[in-house]
């Protein structure tokens, strides 16, 4: 992540950290003791600048993959990974690649604002995701005939191909520059994602795990749509990652 951050400053591209990230760094000053990634939200324009530089200015040790430039990466986001390691994400299976410790990245697209073009929007984009879902995961608790044609999917490149097409979709689905949302992102309630463009615009530093990373200023707004009272602790039962993973040094 301070990786990331150092591209991003050296080259005056903006980026927010977001969700679960910021809301660590607002009550936690860092990690959420039970997450387990960073995510980052940034504007499409930036999106596409951070695509033609990122992998010739990250250190070494890093890279920087997304559907659209690897065939062998199947999901509709994108990632910075540390090569000194390996990660296995035990529901995924549509990638061909080894994944390491990694950074999302999620991509703001606009929006319509008119309200049934932003309706019809919203739920083509919750169909689009869910049509992804399907082809790149497997949940164990499906009948044993519905895992058994996901795993068929998984080995084929339908997930990478959904991905793609969702991302084409969304970067040319409007020319409203108002409001912007994640259309790809793993919730039916899309609308508690929409974020003003103008909020983009006006970020601050956040402490987080010792460093200083960007994030939106109104993040009293944002925390409260996505998770209501934030600054109450869940219970514990609930202090889990959402993440079924393995993670290993390599030799």
């Amino acid at each position: 992540m301070a990786d990331f951050d150092r591209v991003c400053r050296e080259n005056g591209i903006g980026y927010s950290i977001a969700y679960g990230t910021l809301l660590g760094a607002v009550r936690h000053h860092g990690f959420i003791p039970w997450d387990d990634d960073v995510d980052v939200v940034v504007t499409r324009e930036d999106y596409n600048k951070l695509r033609r530089l990122l992998n010739s200015q990250l250190d070494e040790n890093h890279c920087f993959v997304c559907a659209e430039d690897d065939k062998r990466f199947a999901a509709p986001l994108a990632k910075v990974i540390d090569k000194r390691t390996v990660l296995r994400q035990l529901e995924h299976h549509s990638d061909r690649m080894d994944l390491g410790v990694y950074i999302d990245i999620f991509v703001l697209d606009y929006i319509p604002d008119d309200p049934e073009k932003r309706l019809k929007a919203l739920k083509k984009s919750v169909l689009m995701r869910k049509m992804w879902s399907f082809c790149g995961t497997v949940n164990e608790d499906n009948p044993a005939p519905v895992r058994f044609v996901r795993k068929l999917a998984n080995k084929t490149l339908m997930a990478r191909n959904i991905a793609v097409s969702v991302n084409k979709w969304a970067e040319h689905n409007t020319k409203d520059r108002n409001s912007m949302n994640i259309l790809t992102f793993n919730d039916d309630q899309m609308e508690r994602y929409i974020m003003e463009s103008a909020d983009m615009k006006d970020l601050i530093e956040y402490e987080f795990e010792g460093r200083s990373f960007l994030g939106v200023k109104e993040y009293d707004k944002y925390l409260k749509l996505w998770y209501g009272d934030y600054m109450e602790l869940p219970p514990e039962d609930k202090r889990v990652s959402h993440h079924i993973t393995e993670v290993y040094w390599k030799e």
